[in-house]
């Protein structure tokens, strides 16, 4: 049985913080000590992301990637920090917890069932508590909602009928 892959990427990092971490990944999935083979992709393709969280810039660009996708994230910073799985100087222990568990979460991930699209989170509309059919008769059903809440002749301005 093949063991299963997962791709990682490095976000926001200097080419230095760079260098050392993808000895320390190679290092640490040339002897198994991972669950699944590591490889290195783009941050776009990456099941996993190694993030730099003191560069705003960084983080903003991985709210835009989770907004696509669901990923795990490691969290590295260059100075000790709360939020950070790892820190400077790296501590080979601390990165192989951190990536042990993206692992599993992103395994865990890949070998769940395919959401129907129906049942994807943001394909069902609802207005004021009551789902309204996006597909065929969408505005109808709207309209219908609408009436269903307001009187004739009567305003509605933030849930209230006037």
């Amino acid at each position: 049985m093949s063991r299963s892959s997962v791709n990682l990427a490095l976000l926001g990092l200097g080419e230095h913080e760079q260098r050392v971490l993808v000895s320390a990944v190679s290092a640490l999935a040339g002897p198994a000590l991972l669950p699944a083979d590591v490889r290195w992709s783009s941050a776009s393709d990456a099941d996993i992301v190694i993030v730099a969280v003191d560069r705003p810039e960084a983080l903003h660009a991985l709210a835009e990637l989770d907004s696509r996708r669901p990923r795990e994230q490691v969290r590295y910073a260059s100075q000790p920090r709360s939020d950070a799985d790892v820190v400077r100087p790296l501590r080979i222990q601390h990165l192989l917890g951190a990536l042990q568990r993206a692992v599993e979460h992103t395994l865990q991930r890949q070998q769940q069932p395919a959401a129907e699209p129906s049942e994807l989170p943001g394909k069902r509309q609802f207005y004021r508590g009551a789902e309204v059919a996006a597909a065929e008769g969408g505005d109808e059903a709207a309209r219908a909602v609408v009436a269903e809440h307001a009187a004739p002749g009567k305003r509605i301005y933030r849930g209230r009928a006037y």
